[in-house]
């Protein structure tokens, strides 16, 4: 899969970490912007997530 120069994937850090919260506030944010913008896929994938509770980490 090949990105954009201006859409490129968050760098991951390492194999055992788990996504931070920056991060997935900014991959919604990219499905919101992907949805207004008609994209289908981003719709689904919204209307899915928004159908399930957003999960707290237990260490925070």
């Amino acid at each position: 899969m090949t990105f954009a120069a201006d859409n490129q994937p968050a760098k991951r850090r390492g194999r055992a970490r788990s996504v931070t919260r920056s991060e997935a506030d900014a991959a919604l944010q990219r499905l919101r912007s992907l949805a207004e913008a008609g994209n289908v896929d981003a719709n689904v994938a919204l209307i899915g997530l928004a159908d399930r509770p957003r999960q707290e980490n237990a260490a925070a």
